[in-house]
């Protein structure tokens, strides 16, 4: 299975209905700000993410359109590669 490591810095990703799969999101700064994840197992709405505890770790798709946003820092999503490209970046402000 191929995996993709991507840095998400003060913006959004959005993946259609037919993303599958698990993925994590880790603080790369002490602290990132604004972590919203909706559309997927286990949301979260302006959460903040720190290196000292995996929130994190382990979400999953669930079949809808899924947006995962950071507010303020640096964090790093990882996400199974899709074919057909199925998210899209986007510079939120």
């Amino acid at each position: 299975m191929k995996t993709i490591l991507t840095v998400v810095e003060e913006e959004s990703l959005s993946f259609r209905r037919e993303a599958k799969g698990f993925f994590s999101l880790f603080a790369m700064d002490e602290k990132v700000q604004g972590i919203t994840l909706e559309g997927v197992k286990y949301p979260l709405s302006n959460a903040v993410l720190t290196n000292e505890y995996p929130l994190g770790v382990s979400n999953e798709f669930i079949g809808e359109r899924a947006v995962i946003t950071v507010g303020k820092g640096r964090a790093l999503l990882i996400f199974p590669y899709m074919e057909g490209g199925f998210w899209i970046r986007r510079k939120d402000g």
